[in-house]
């Protein structure tokens, strides 16, 4: 702090003697910067919604309680609503996963967070056109499913985006304002400090003054016995010494005020001053340091708040990755089991982090804001310190204020001032006064009646006198320099205006804005959750829950498997519609085997089945032209029927048929085999009379063109083991 005073350029308006240099001007001039409104003060400040409520935080520091309630209304009116907002909206999604129907269509299943369904697709080589059919209902799933994922990827792009605008603008910004701040505090402390030893020193020579006072006027008291009497009647009262008709009148008024003072000691006025300044001055070295320590402590928020965020955007890069790239299984397994409950986690947390910074941006707008002379930043810190006077010290508020008004004269500090008065008189006056002494040496001893040493005491008491002056003169010199307003100021200027205001505000407002950019897009992403799993076709496991699943939902899943196996037969013969044609000429072959080039036998279909195989049943309902004929068959391995007509069939095929009508010449015929490898075939035909009564239609009996349809649909197909 030395190298900091010594650095101060020196007065030029200095008054120089044999003596001592005396200031003749205390301030030297100096221009300050006005506070100016930035864009984040002014929409911080009138931007969030307050719902009437005032937003002068004046009312906080000067209202009484019912308007410093208002304000904290208004002031929490943001946070409350985003607080609902969030709310709301997180009990839908809740509702949405905890009361949507499990068999609901994907309008609704979306909204639950359950995957995009679609039934199992037919076979496309036994129903092309329900295939096609399917395939277009598939294709729309999948566009709605992309629609989902632009929307999730968009949403984690923002988030990706806002967290690092929060690293870089937001939270450097707030780091740099404690930076700041944290470094005016150390000047403030260094300053203080150097005023205390000023102040240590100002004490030091009024008590060494006092102590000597009275030999002073005891050497000075009995002066010129010859023309006059003693000067004092009383010397402990100095009220009873006249000393006008010795030094004159100024000269006078100004020995008066000096010893007075200093003869006062401790009682003095101006020294009670300034005990209470170095008190003053020693609270103002705490609160920097307590000030410093709370700025120090609180930098853990903004780097928590990062890394909250700077985490969450790592997460969401990984679930846009997800979405674009195919990961491992065991990625998919963390994605669903940890990734997304932590990615919860983090949200709530910046939830919290976004209601503490919009409260903590209005707060410092609506402290900055330029609104007119009556109502800125600067009547905002004087109301605050006033309220602090006491604890502070006058002294230190009238210097604050000062400075704080950037320090017009009119508002210097009056001990100030008056010290400075007496100094500029005193010094010149005593100095003529011993100018006179010395040269009028022989006409004063003659005249006065004392002797020659007597002379010389004098000469000396007013060398002493002068000097003590001095002394306080360069005490006080230094107090100006000290208390020059290009010391102050830029502190004030620093800490208040730049680093509270411009960068406080700025920061406070990126970390708000970007939180709450962060909170609602992630809010998006847990809505479009569904976008994280491809759709479901079926009601089959998905592989990916499977792989995460424990042992006591395998176990079920396989115990399930039989059930699940019944519903894919099911399936897949629900529906079976085409065009049925012979290709053999004898009974046995049935035309069931065989494929022609031409036509498929959609009809037809192989599935291995259990050993322990007891008994299957099915219902069809077959259509021949247009011509409704319900059917019922039944087959069982128990009861059989070996047909021996074929060589290549001979002790092979297990059959059971039933006609639509069995007396019928002509009509529809569905049946059942099973060979001895455990597969089955189920089939359907057009019969004639040709077979007679449950015989086998001859080949020719077959319809040979297209117009000869059998559209047959198989339907509640169930087997039991």
């Amino acid at each position: 702090m030395d190298d900091f005073l010594s650095a101060t350029t020196a007065p030029s308006n200095v008054a120089t003697d044999e003596y001592c240099s005396i200031p003749t001007n205390i301030l030297d001039d100096f221009k300050t910067v006005s506070f100016q409104n930035t864009k984040a003060i002014r929409w911080m400040h009138d931007i969030p919604p307050r719902y009437g409520k005032p937003d002068d935080v004046l009312l906080l520091m000067a209202g009484d309680e019912e308007q410093q309630k208002d304000y904290m209304r208004g002031l929490l009116a943001s946070s409350i609503t985003m607080f609902v907002f969030f709310l709301v909206w997180s009990l839908l999604l809740l509702i949405f996963k905890c009361f949507a129907p499990p068999d609901s269509s994907n309008a609704t299943r979306w909204l639950a967070g359950e995957r995009l369904r679609i039934d199992e697709p037919p076979s496309k080589e036994h129903k092309p056109f329900h295939h096609s059919e399917w395939q277009k209902k598939y294709d729309n799933t999948k566009k709605q499913l992309y629609c989902f994922r632009g929307i999730v990827l968009f949403a984690g792009l923002s988030i990706i985006v806002s967290a690092i605008v929060m690293s870089v603008l937001g939270t450097n910004s707030l780091t740099n304002t404690l930076d700041s701040v944290r470094l005016s505090l150390g000047l403030v402390h260094g300053l203080a400090s150097e005023a205390t030893g000023i102040v240590d020193q100002v004490i030091d020579l009024n008590q060494n003054v006092s102590s000597k006072i009275f030999t002073l006027l005891e050497d000075i008291n009995g002066m010129c016995p010859l023309v006059r009497d003693p000067l004092c009647d009383d010397l402990q009262d100095l009220n009873s010494c006249d000393l006008s008709g010795f030094l004159g009148d100024d000269l006078s008024q100004i020995f008066q005020t000096v010893v007075g003072h200093f003869a006062a000691g401790e009682r003095s006025v101006i020294y009670q001053e300034i005990i209470k300044a170095r008190s003053g001055l020693d609270d103002v070295r705490q609160m920097a340091l307590d000030v410093d320590n709370a700025a120090s402590h609180f930098n853990w928020v903004f780097f928590l708040s990062m890394a909250f965020s700077l985490f969450l955007a790592l997460l969401c890069l990984f679930i846009i990755s997800s979405l674009l790239f195919r990961m491992p299984e065991m990625m998919l397994c963390l994605k669903s089991r940890i990734l997304l409950p932590i990615f919860v986690v983090l949200v709530i947390f910046s939830y919290i982090f976004s209601l503490l910074f919009v409260t903590a941006s209005m707060t410092t707008a609506d402290v900055c804001i330029y609104k007119d002379e009556r109502n800125n930043l600067d009547v905002r810190v004087l109301t605050l310190l006033g309220r602090f006077q006491e604890a502070l010290g006058p002294i230190v508020v009238e210097f604050a204020r000062f400075y704080i008004r950037q320090c017009p004269p009119e508002l210097l500090p009056r001990e100030l001032v008056g010290q400075m008065d007496y100094i500029i008189a005193g010094v010149p006056a005593i100095r003529e006064f011993s100018s006179i002494v010395e040269e009028s040496t022989d006409l004063i001893q003659g005249a006065c009646g004392f002797a020659e040493s007597d002379t010389q005491k004098l000469m000396d008491l007013a060398d002493t006198a002068q000097t003590n002056l001095c002394e306080v003169a360069d005490i006080l010199t230094r107090v100006r320099l000290f208390f020059q307003c290009e010391n102050w100021f830029p502190i004030y200027e620093t800490t208040a205006y730049e680093a509270l205001c411009y960068d406080g505000t700025d920061g406070f407002a990126y970390i708000a804005s970007t939180q709450f950019v962060i909170v609602f897009m992630a809010f998006v992403i847990l809505t479009f959750r569904v976008a994280f799993w491809d759709v479901q076709i079926g009601d089959g496991l998905d592989p990916e829950d499977d792989l995460c699943e424990d042992n006591e939902v395998k176990q079920n899943a396989t115990d399930d498997t039989t059930q699940n196996d019944e519903n894919e037969d099911r399936k897949y013969y629900s529906g079976i519609t085409g065009l049925l044609k012979s290709s053999g000429t004898r009974p046995g072959e049935h035309g069931l085997k065989e494929k022609s080039e031409d036509h498929k036998w959609i009809a037809h279909a192989e599935a291995n089945v259990a050993p322990d195989h007891t008994f299957s049943t099915f219902d069809t309902t077959v259509y021949v032209d247009g011509v409704e004929d319900d059917t019922h068959a039944y087959a069982s391995e128990t009861s059989t029927q070996e047909n021996t007509d074929d060589d290549d069939a001979s002790g092979d095929l297990v059959l059971e048929h039933q006609r639509s009508s069995r007396d019928a010449d002509e009509g529809v015929e569905v049946g059942h085999f099973h060979n001895r490898s455990d597969a089955w075939s189920i089939w359907a035909r057009q019969f004639t009379n040709g077979g007679g009564d449950g015989g086998w239609p001859a080949a020719n009996d077959w319809g040979d063109d297209d117009d000869d349809r059998i559209n047959v649909h198989f339907d509640n197909f169930e087997h039991f083991h």
